[in-house]
């Protein structure tokens, strides 16, 4: 009974067809027949407006020219004349436009050929006005302007293209009523089948209408819900790939193949998905395809070089994709590219395992504090070694879980004050009591760490043990102070023997004068008295008088170095040093050295000027000088270097000879007051010249010192701050 129901509705339906079908034949064969009409109609109202669009166009554009050379011609820039170009090149195309669709009217044809003439006599025009302008300037270009005459020629163009389109417009009427009468008929045509038809198709489906408008909004709502799926999927930022139950790539979304640098799928079509992984990562790969078979989503991280072998980091979650059953039959794995994120990672552990390793190692002590309740939250060794705890006996805890509590409170206050004041607090000195190492005293600087609202999250603090600082500071005083006495003592002490020195030499004046002047009375008055050896004592007391005497004026000049002021302007050194050159060779005459000596011969190089005594530098290199000639005197020919340079902030100088030389082992006695390296009847004097050298120098901030080696000469060398040679 259903069967014949169901063949019933069938037969109906076909029925209606057949019906339906006649009928549209029927009436689509009419309504073919006048919409070819009514296309026909519509095809020549449309070319007549295209002819009157097309002469508006062309006119539009020689006007346009027009303009742009005026502007090119006034203001010369190459946009006008760019443009001018342009316009007419159009100009061109709207010329041969209008031929092909004037083509099947001669009237029109007689006008176009006159149109043509005139545009290309006014584009002639105006070319000749660009190249005059170009070559001769705007005043050519006005002549060329003037001669065609500056209108006629558009004006001829605009009579030509209202003829023309005035032919138009008469054509336009009778074409336009012709369409409106055939549209008419082919819409009452139209209309009179599409209405039979809708009737029958009405009467024959309204039994399935509900049906088939539900089966209609089902799939309508199906596909906007695929559509909807698969832009979100495509639109996904990860690699998203579709695997069948046994874990196959079946599809993978575009931004998964450039993620994953596939040019084409079908190179990973249908690959095994676990084999992507390795070692570890594919264990884990496959625990989360069997969670999402087993119904629930599986998700782990791992690394899998890309097809170009780009070595990656992702994140994977596979889930189940259920059938119509509801059983698994697809999976989804999302697998979001994490690379940068683990690189990040990476380096900010490094970086933050570097820091921990920096401030751990630093050798003051840096400890951080909980803002609200001032509990220790980090600390570096050195707080740990001051303190002689261990990191668990310190974090978490106040200062009064492990200092005495007066300490402990005044440490607090101090903690409230920097974070209530917002800003970095210097403590020059504070007192902590150590476990091990009793109280010490620590240079602090405290400042409040804030959070992204401004609030203190942390107190951080900064501590040096100054302990040990604070003890040499006040060793260092005590013995400045003892320094300082025995300082004014030893002054003291120089004053009365430099005091002494000069009285004792100053009183030996006169006897030792007496003593010369009896000595040489006898030898004038009594020589005929007396015999050889006499004569000999008399001479020998008169010398030694003499060794006397020069010692006695040494011995003064050395006090009275004690107590002169050192003046301290600028000085010539090279010419200072030629003068005393030149007098200790006069002093040094052949005479005094003996009729077997030869003449030194004294080479001085340049020499950089210096600040100071003029005087005194010139009694330091006269003694230089006269010692070297006096120790090379006995060389077979003596030669004496005198040079200097400039070192750093000083000056050095040099007195070189290659006499008698001197045991290094004995340099230091060199500068001493009497202290003499050779016998006095092999070279003369008083052992007072070096310690002058030394004492002069060293007033002047500067120090000396000597080289040399027996039998091959001595370096006597000094230097002198620099100083401010401009000064």
């Amino acid at each position: 009974m259903e069967f014949s129901a169901l063949a019933s509705v069938e037969i109906k339906i076909l029925s209606g067809f057949l019906l339906t079908v006649s009928l549209l034949l029927f009436g689509g064969t009419y309504t073919y027949r006048t919409s070819v009409e009514l296309a026909d109609s519509v095809e020549w109202v449309a070319h007549t407006q295209e002819v009157r669009a097309t002469l508006a166009n062309l006119y539009g554009s020689l006007a346009g020219a027009e303009l742009a050379q005026r502007d090119y011609l006034l203001t010369a820039q190459q946009v006008r004349l760019d443009e001018y170009a342009h316009l007419a090149k159009v100009v061109q195309d709207h010329l041969a436009e209008l031929s092909r669709l004037t083509g099947d009217n001669p009237t029109q044809q007689r006008d176009w050929a006159a149109l043509k003439s005139a545009v290309q006599n006014r584009l002639d025009e105006m070319a000749s006005a660009v190249a005059a302008y170009q070559r001769y300037g705007l005043p050519a270009a006005r002549a060329v302007l003037g001669q065609g005459g500056l209108s006629s020629g558009t004006e001829d163009v605009r009579i030509i293209t209202e003829r023309m389109d005035a032919v138009e417009a008469r054509l336009l009427a009778p074409r336009q009523a012709a369409a409106a009468h055939v549209r008419r008929t082919t819409l009452i045509s139209l209309l009179v089948t599409l209405a039979l038809a809708s009737a029958i198709f009405i009467v024959l489906f309204r039994g399935i209408h509900r049906d088939m408008r539900a089966r209609r909004d089902a799939e309508h709502a199906l596909r906007d819900s695929e559509q909807y799926n698969r832009s979100i999927v495509d639109s996904s930022p990860d690699c998203l790939a579709i695997l069948t139950a046994d874990a196959r790539l079946s599809r993978m979304t575009s931004q998964g193949l450039r993620l994953m640098e596939v040019k084409d799928f079908g190179s990973i079509a249908n690959t095994d998905w676990l084999e992507f992984w390795s070692g570890e990562d594919q264990a884990a790969a496959r625990r989360a395809v069997a969670a999402a078979l087993g119904g629930s989503a599986g998700r782990f991280q791992g690394t899998c070089p890309t097809q170009a072998g780009t070595p990656k980091w992702w994140d994977v979650i596979v889930m189940p994709i259920p059938g119509g059953n509801g059983e698994t039959e697809r999976l989804l794995s999302v697998a979001r590219d994490i690379t940068e994120v683990k690189r990040a990672e990476a380096n900010l552990t490094a970086a933050n395992r570097f820091l921990d390793s920096l401030i751990d190692n630093l050798p003051v002590m840096i400890f951080l504090k909980d803002a609200r309740t001032l509990c220790y939250v980090r600390q570096n060794r050195a707080t740990l070694n001051l303190l002689g705890l261990s990191r668990d006996e310190v974090i978490g805890k106040r200062d009064r879980d492990f200092l005495p509590a007066e300490q402990a409170d005044i440490i607090q206050a101090k903690d409230r004050e920097v974070l209530a004041g917002g800003r970095l607090v210097d403590i020059p000195e504070q007192s902590i009591h150590t476990r091990l190492l009793g109280v010490r005293t620590v240079h602090t600087m405290k400042m409040p760490i804030l959070d992204e609202h401004g609030t203190p999250e942390f107190l951080l603090g900064i501590s040096e043990d100054i302990t040990e600082r604070k003890l040499a500071e006040h060793a260092i005083r005590e013995l400045n102070a003892a320094l300082l006495a025995k300082a004014a003592q030893l002054e003291a002490t120089n004053k009365e023997l430099e005091s002494f020195s000069y009285s004792v030499s100053h009183d030996l004046r006169a006897p030792l004068r007496a003593i010369d002047g009896f000595a040489l009375m006898l030898v004038e008055d009594y020589r005929e008295r007396l015999d050889a050896e006499g004569l000999r004592y008399l001479s020998v007391i008169r010398q030694n008088s003499g060794r006397m005497g020069a010692l006695i004026d040494d011995l003064l000049t050395f006090s009275r170095l004690g107590r002169q002021p050192v003046a301290h302007g600028k000085v010539n050194v090279d010419l200072l040093v030629r003068e005393v050159v030149e007098e200790v060779l006069h002093t040094e005459s052949l005479g005094e050295r003996g009729e077997a000596a030869t003449a030194p011969h004294i080479e001085v190089e340049p020499l950089p000027p210096t600040r100071g005594d003029r005087g005194l530098l010139r009694q330091v290199w006269a003694n230089l000088i006269a010692n070297a000639v006096k120790y090379s005197s006995k060389a077979a020919r003596p030669f004496i270097q005198v040079s200097g340079r400039q070192v750093g902030t000083e000056n050095h100088y040099s007195v070189r000879d290659n006499g008698v030389g001197f045991d290094m082992e004995y340099a230091g006695q060199l500068f001493r007051v009497f202290q003499r390296l050779h016998r006095a009847d092999e070279f003369s004097g008083t052992g007072v010249g070096l310690a002058i050298v030394h004492r002069v120098v060293t007033r002047h901030g500067g120090r000396v010192w000597a080289e040399g080696k027996v039998d091959h000469g001595a370096v006597f060398s000094f230097a002198l701050p620099r100083g401010d040679q401009d000064g």
